[in-house]
């Protein structure tokens, strides 16, 4: 052991020994505290990790997509529907507006939300109306699903910012020159990725975008032939899916 010694100015201290570390490092048990150093180190790092991840990629669950989607209805109504669409897409209009009709009773009487889900698998048509829809979203939100449908109304051609503008202003929004502003903002770019990168994660891609699919709480419909019936179900059942309706379906989350 390393004595304490006495210098000239009376000051003490301990020699220093080149010895000391490379004894240290020869302990027996030196191998194991190494280790639970490195494991905390690595926890560390990762949990930062998550952090920052889950900062930039806001949508992480079933539950976050349902507070960022637009919505027809009561967003916490019992019986929640997601539209799964896309601007670009001519042969969904049709279905769309069908779908709202054949939903419009049980969202008046408060039982059903409709999402609207924009895939964007059709091309640049399908970013620029993604980003479009957050904005209006942010800046003129009484007027998001007019210009939604308004949007479906008018999408026989390949669709570009000014087309989304001049469906903006047709169905009476005012706030054209926030729309321009807002277009190409971080926060626009960063809602239109982060429903792009939760389509991926569900692997969608089975999805036909050429007719309207649909999720009815969490399972996929491919035949909505008893569309009204099963929602019904669900309502008398607080939510809960039939055995019949779970037969013809598919879980999607």
């Amino acid at each position: 052991m390393a004595k304490m010694i006495q210098t000239e100015y009376g000051e003490w201290h301990v020699p220093y020994r080149h010895n000391e570390l490379k004894r240290f490092t020869q302990q027996h048990w030196f191998p194991y505290f190494g280790f639970f150093v490195g494991l905390a180190i690595f926890a560390v790092g990762a949990a930062i990790t998550e952090t920052i991840t889950k900062r930039q990629d806001l949508i992480q669950s079933r539950q976050d997509l349902l507070q960022v989607l637009p919505v027809l209805g009561k967003r916490d109504a019992l019986v929640k529907v997601i539209e799964f669409t896309d601007y670009a897409c001519n042969l969904c209009s049709e279905e769309h507006f069908k779908l709202q009709e054949r939903l419009k009773p049980f969202i008046q009487r408060g039982e059903v939300a409709l999402f609207t889900y924009n895939v964007q698998r059709l091309g640049d048509a399908g970013i620029i109306g993604t980003r479009y829809e957050y904005c209006v979203a942010q800046h003129d939100p009484r007027n998001l699903q007019a210009f939604m449908d308004g949007v479906f109304r008018n999408n026989s051609g390949l669709l570009g910012f000014q087309d989304f503008q001049n469906a903006y202003q047709a169905t009476g929004g005012k706030k054209a020159s926030q729309m321009v502003n807002c277009q190409g903002s971080p926060e626009a770019v960063q809602y239109q990725q982060n429903l792009k990168l939760y389509i991926d994660k569900l692997k969608v891609q089975q999805i036909l975008v050429g007719y309207t699919s649909l999720a009815v709480q969490d399972h996929m419909v491919t035949d909505t032939r008893n569309l009204e019936q099963w929602i019904t179900e669900t309502v008398q059942n607080q939510g809960k899916l039939s055995a019949a309706f779970k037969q013809e379906s598919q879980r999607l989350y």
